[in-house]
């Protein structure tokens, strides 16, 4: 039986499948033209000359002067370029005084989108980039660090709506933080897009919407004298949909897979026959491809009775919420009303008993969305809580199907008193693309059937280098290594080797054991254990950037990753000044070279799915923990390491090959090019 991260790992392979479906089946039905903004301005900060995006939109130089620059006493901007990137992410204007853009407008709410690129650009730390954004009357961000929202990410965008009275000139003020030494502010694009005057914002005579934790009736309305930041946009069950793919407002959706937390296990319907009619809700309210794939629990009813379909979103504590949440009946088998009827909760809150999207569209192929308003209060000292949405079906008594159903969600935070500024998260640890280390080859002899492993390798930035090899098992080995401890480190998890140790494993470091060599240092093949046990043994050049307290970081760390799908450090050596590492050997080469080129049996299909599966697993693993997010950035064929397990005795007794096959192992560098905290 297959497990549920199984199933939905075969889920998300078959939406990626459909997605060319997808796209045609919006041209089916209608054909809705997009909304044209009044206002559509992109200013490509330091910029000297206009360019086109990779999606074609036009971003203006910054020279332009219907958007003049203010400086605080009279000091002046640096323009700078970044040596790679993408409009708009290739100049920047930084500064460590205020600066200030002057954009005239025309009246109305508007879209208003700071791109930051993560880039260290010459004489200036990115660690000291704090700063504040003010945008007329409201403060958008308040002591900010793109670095630490950006979470590892090369690029952010910060989305906020905000509205502007008429004959204003909208003034984007950035503040570089005053209690912070050398601290400077920066920005690589800013976008101005004019909205529907209806779209996020109530009319004045709007009771507002629900307000859920509160006695019923009760309502919550914003106008013009808030400020909205959005926090999440999501196609649920389906792909990412770029700005360009929107309603001409250059939204951007990403898809549900990362906030998805429970599913026992849903599936993916996708609409191809069924056009759209937007008779309910504004053609413009989100992008047609929104409203043609959705999540629903499943087809056993027993089981869906018996869970909640849940979705976990990130949002900064003690503020108030605007939820949109998206829906379409478009299955053939849900026409009529009491067909699907479900419950909804917001953040443990009811928000419908009998949410029935037939009931409240008026038939099927009718997008419609509801719109509800939630607080989350302060929790102790957590910067963020979780926001949860939570679809419970009416039990079979209740409606035909007892399923539920969830195409999109728009999550906003609401300002206070003109105040949209959280805290900055905490530093997470990244995993960026490495500087790959020259390819390592090892001599295998006679073919034999093996389990397989593979092991994805890549490097983490931030603060802290560390080293990580993640790998998927068909077949785990068993952990042979006694553990000796140290005093800073567990004792069941990390062994300290005596430099004695090491020279005994490398033959004193012998030169015909090196498999492998880097701007860190040398990889050797050693033998602990008296012998008995292949390692791999890395030991850092004594002219490493990196200092003891760094190695040390990047043991403790490292030694914390235990799961079934990576490859644990085994131990280290920093006797007489020594940086080593010690992790488990693989012998049997990369992916690719199972692939491509090769006289190796050929992975059969069933295998290839179980490594997707398995890496999926690892990767889920890294994403939620256990003490920091680790976003891999690199996995390849190359990156992918590939182990036997025990089978009649030592692996590598049994790894010979008639026709003397070499296996290529790919150790990437853990020293220096790889960080934590980002």
């Amino acid at each position: 039986m297959k497990t549920n991260n199984e199933t939905l790992s075969l889920q998300r392979l078959l939406v990626t499948l459909l997605n060319l479906r997808v796209l045609i089946a919006v041209t089916v039905g209608e054909v809705v033209p997009p909304y044209i903004p009044v206002e559509n301005i992109t200013i490509n900060c330091g910029s000297f000359s206009h360019s086109l995006a990779s999606d074609g939109r036009l971003w203006s130089a910054e020279n332009n002067s219907r958007f003049p620059v203010l400086h605080s006493g009279n000091k002046q901007s640096l323009f700078l370029s970044a040596s790679t990137g993408y409009e708009p992410y290739i100049t920047s204007r930084l500064s460590y005084s205020e600066f200030t853009y002057m954009i005239p407008l025309t009246a109305g709410p508007k879209f208003i989108r700071l791109h930051f690129h993560l880039h260290s650009y010459p004489g200036f730390n990115l660690s000291k980039a704090f700063f504040t954004v003010k945008a007329g009357r409201f403060t958008l961000l308040r002591n900010f660090s793109a670095l630490f929202h950006a979470q590892g990410k090369e690029t952010l965008v910060k989305e906020f709506c905000a509205n502007v009275e008429d004959g204003e000139t909208l003034n984007i003020t950035f503040s570089p933080s005053s209690v912070i030494s050398d601290a400077y502010a920066f920005v690589n694009g800013i976008e101005i897009v004019s909205m529907p005057t209806n779209l996020y914002y109530r009319p004045a005579s709007d009771e507002g919407v629900p307000l859920l934790g509160h006695p019923t009736g009760r309502f919550y309305s914003w106008g013009n004298n808030t400020a909205l930041e959005m926090m999440h946009r999501i196609n649920v069950g389906g792909r990412q949909i770029a700005p360009a793919e929107d309603t001409g407002m250059y939204r951007a959706w990403s898809g549900d897979d990362d906030y998805l937390a429970v599913a026992r296990p849903s599936a993916l319907p996708v609409n191809t026959s069924v056009n759209l009619s937007f008779s309910a809700v504004p053609s413009f309210s989100a992008p047609g491809s929104i409203y043609i794939v959705a999540r629903i629990m499943g087809v056993n009813k027993t089981t869906n009775e018996n869970y909640n379909l849940t979705w976990e979103f990130p949002v900064d504590s003690d503020f108030n919420y605007f939820v949109r949440l998206h829906f379409c009946e478009f299955q053939i088998e849900i026409t009529k009303v009491g067909d699907r009827v479900f419950e909804i909760f917001i953040a443990n809150n009811t928000a419908e008993t009998q949410a029935d999207v037939i009931a409240w569209s008026g038939g099927n192929g009718v997008p419609i969305y509801r719109d509800y308003a939630v607080a989350i209060r302060n929790k102790g000292n957590q910067k963020k809580q979780n926001l949860s949405i939570q679809l419970q079906p009416d039990p079979e008594w209740g409606t035909k199907y007892s399923d539920a159903i969830l195409n999109g969600v728009e999550i906003f935070k609401l300002s206070r008193s003109g105040d949209l500024s959280g805290p900055n998260p905490d530093p997470t640890l990244v995993l960026h693309r490495p500087n790959p280390d020259p390819t390592l080859v090892l001599h295998l002899g006679k073919k034999r059937t093996i389990n397989i492993v593979v092991v994805v390798a890549a490097p983490v930035t931030g603060f802290v280098t560390i080293s990580l090899l993640l790998f998927v098992i068909f077949r785990i080995r068993s952990n042979k290594f006694a553990n000796n401890s140290c005093p800073s480190l567990p004792s069941d998890i990390c062994r300290h080797f005596s430099l004695r140790e090491i020279k005994t494993a490398t033959n004193n470091f012998d030169k015909n054991l090196i498999i492998g060599r880097g701007g860190f240092g040398e990889v050797y093949k050693g033998f602990a254990n008296a012998g008995s046990t292949p390692v791999a043994i890395k030991r850092l050049n004594p002219g490493s950037q990196q200092g003891v307290l760094e190695f040390r970081t990047e043991i403790e760390m490292l030694s914390k990753l235990r799961h079934q799908n990576l490859v644990s450090l085994i131990g280290y050596c920093e006797d007489n000044k020594e940086m080593i590492l010690v992790y488990d050997y693989m012998i049997h080469g990369t992916l690719r070279d199972h692939l491509y080129n090769t006289d190796n049996p050929p992975l059969q299909w069933e295998q290839r799915l179980k490594m997707c599966i398995g890496a999926a697993h690892g990767l889920h693993y890294l994403h939620r923990g256990p003490n920091h997010t680790i976003i891999h950035r690199d996995v390849k064929t190359t990156n992918i390491l590939m182990q036997g397990s025990e089978i009649n005795g030592n692996d590598e007794n049994h790894a010979n090959d008639s026709s003397s096959i070499d296996y290529h192992v790919l150790f990437t560098s853990g020293s220096g090019s790889m960080r934590v905290g980002r």
